[in-house]
C-alpha cells in the first residue's frame, strides 16, 4: 500500500516537471497541441507543414525508463529520428526525476528495465527475420534499418522513415509495441506506420504461425532482440 501511495505521489509530478521543462513547445500532448505548430502556421514562409516532432501522449508507457532519463541526460550516442532537423535539447538535471515520474504515472515505476529480458526464444527469432523480409513477411526492411543496414526502400516504395530496428530493443516496453503493431493509427493518428493487421487478429501472411497477428508481432519483436545497434560516427 505504501509502495502504490509513494508510486501515487511521484506521478502527479510529470505532468509539473514538463511545464517547468516547456517540453510543450515543441512536442504535444493529450489534447494539448505544441506551440511550435502555432508559431509555423503564422510565420511559414513555404505553405509546408512542419515536421513532425513525436507526440508525448503515450511516451510514459511506451517507453522505457532508463531510456527516458538516458535521453533526457543527453547521452544517448544514436538518434532515434536522425532525419528530423530538430534537436532534442539535454535537461541532466530533471532527468532522473522526470524518468521516474512519467513511469510512476503509468503505474510502470522501475518495471522492464534494460536487463530484465526473458531469454530468446529461438524458434520465435528465426520466424521473426522472416517476417521482416520482402518477398516472405510484411516488409519491414523497406522503411526500417538494421544496425548498419540500411532500409532497401527507395522514394518509390518507402512510405517513411522508421526508427532503427537496432534502437528499438533498448527504447520500447514490449507491451506497448505489441499494441502498438495492432493499431498504428490508434495511438498516432499521423502515423506512416501502415497497420499490417487490419482486422486487429490476422495478417495477410496465413502461412506463417497460422496468421495469428500477435504471434507474428511477438516473433519480430524476438528477432528485434537480435538486432546490433547502429555505430554513431
Amino acid at each position: 500500500t505504501l509502495g502504490r501511495h509513494r508510486s501515487r505521489a511521484i506521478s502527479v509530478e510529470a505532468p509539473n516537471k514538463m511545464n517547468r521543462l516547456n517540453c510543450q513547445a515543441c512536442h504535444s500532448r493529450d489534447e494539448r497541441p505544441s506551440s511550435r505548430l502555432a508559431i509555423h502556421q503564422e510565420e511559414s514562409e513555404s505553405g509546408l507543414p512542419p515536421e513532425a516532432i513525436p507526440d508525448l501522449t503515450w511516451a510514459s508507457e511506451k517507453l522505457r525508463q532508463e531510456y527516458v532519463e538516458s535521453l533526457l541526460a543527453g547521452q544517448e550516442g544514436a538518434r532515434a529520428r536522425p532525419w528530423l532537423s530538430a534537436r532534442m535539447p539535454s535537461f541532466a538535471h530533471a532527468a532522473s526525476s522526470l524518468a521516474t515520474s512519467w513511469s510512476a504515472e503509468m503505474g510502470l515505476l522501475g518495471k522492464e528495465t534494460k536487463g530484465d529480458s526473458k531469454s530468446l526464444k529461438a524458434d520465435l527469432v528465426a520466424i521473426g527475420e522472416k517476417l521482416t523480409g520482402l518477398s516472405s513477411g510484411l516488409d519491414c526492411r523497406q522503411c526500417h534499418a538494421m544496425g548498419q543496414q540500411q532500409p532497401a526502400g527507395d522514394d518509390r516504395t518507402q512510405l517513411a522513415m522508421g526508427i532503427n530496428f537496432g534502437l528499438v530493443k533498448h527504447r520500447l516496453r514490449r507491451e506497448h509495441y505489441l499494441r502498438f503493431v495492432l493499431d498504428p493509427p490508434r495511438f498516432d493518428i499521423s502515423t506512416r506506420m501502415p497497420k499490417l493487421s487490419l482486422d486487429g487478429k490476422t495478417t495477410k501472411l496465413r502461412n506463417v504461425v497460422e496468421g495469428d497477428a500477435r504471434r507474428q508481432f511477438e516473433a519480430i519483436w524476438e528477432f528485434i532482440q537480435t538486432v546490433p545497434e547502429p555505430t554513431t560516427a
